[in-house]
């Protein structure tokens, strides 16, 4: 039996939603301006306007990332037949942060450039890791970490080639304080 009895997995995953559910609760109502319960039922304007314009767009974005990133996670792994595996040791982030730097340096849409070297960073992993004739647990996720840091290089390479290294942390950085109701897509 895999993972411990399923009595103890059943308790524990209830445990782990239970506590995401109350912790993306309490952060609705944290943050530079306080919001309580009372002034939202009573109907008080400034409050609403934050929670609904701002607070619940946010928390509703960092749930969706979260859900697709570890449904990305899960996608690698079966593509891969290997737990080990993953966005980051699989190529495809360093493949991503690649076109976002060439999308920067060319002045096109960066979203689709991101994607498109992300997905081509991945099937050329996959490639890499159907050619491999010693395909230990281990062995998969390292050549997948030896690819990204090739990859990676060549992105910092050219990104200090072109004074372009500030950018490129700029957007590799994930941020969620400029989502609103407003600039969801």
């Amino acid at each position: 039996m895999r993972g411990g009895p399923p009595i103890k997995r059943h308790l524990s995953t209830l445990l782990l939603a239970l506590a995401l559910l109350v912790l993306s609760i309490w952060s609705l109502f944290l943050g530079v301006i306080d919001i309580n319960l009372s002034g939202l039922l009573s109907g008080e304007l400034e409050q609403l306007e934050i929670f609904l314009i701002s607070r619940l767009p946010r928390l509703l974005a960092i749930l969706c990332t979260g859900v697709g990133m570890s449904v990305a996670g899960l996608i690698m792994q079966q593509l891969c037949m290997n737990k080990f595996v993953s966005p980051t040791t699989g190529a495809t982030i360093s493949s991503a942060q690649f076109g976002i730097l060439l999308a920067l340096l060319f002045l096109w849409g960066r979203a689709l450039f991101s994607f498109v070297f992300a997905v081509l960073g991945t099937w050329t992993f996959v490639w890499f890791i159907q050619r491999i004739q010693f395909k230990d647990v281990v062995m998969v996720p390292l050549v997948g970490i030896m690819f990204g840091n090739v990859i990676g290089g060549l992105t910092n390479y050219l990104a200090y080639q072109y004074e372009m290294t500030q950018a490129l942390s700029t957007w590799t950085v994930g941020h969620f304080s400029r989502v609103t109701s407003g600039t969801i897509r």
